[in-house]
């Protein structure tokens, strides 16, 4: 799998919307990105945040939490899944984890850098 894959988002057993989960912060298992809601998508219905759940090929993702943030009418929309456990996660978002490697060694560089 990968970060370009689709996510269902699913409340209780309805699917409410997409998203590829753009972003993420590797370390603490957190995923993020565009929502794009279907026409199931109803903010007032959505009472319990714990009935909401992400899938992808057919499998439900384990998690924390999920949330969606944002409005339909604004046009901008949000939805984060936290605590998605290891290798899930890497094996769900390689580019996110990658990204995150660059980043370490990225900084490792200049710190070395910087003590000369």
């Amino acid at each position: 799998m990968s970060s370009a894959d689709r996510f269902e988002i699913l409340y209780e057993n309805t699917v409410i919307g997409t998203t590829s989960f753009e972003l993420g912060d590797p370390p603490m298992g957190v995923a993020f990105g565009k929502f794009t809601p279907t026409p199931a998508y109803r903010r007032d219905d959505i009472t319990d945040n714990n009935q909401l759940s992400a899938w992808v090929a057919g499998r439900a993702i384990p998690a924390e939490g999920l949330g969606i943030e944002g409005t339909v009418e604004s046009g901008e929309m949000e939805v984060t899944i936290l605590g998605i456990p290891y290798p899930l996660y890497a094996e769900l978002f390689p580019g996110h984890v990658e990204a995150y490697k660059a980043l370490l060694s990225a900084d490792r560089t200049d710190l070395a850098k910087s003590a000369l």
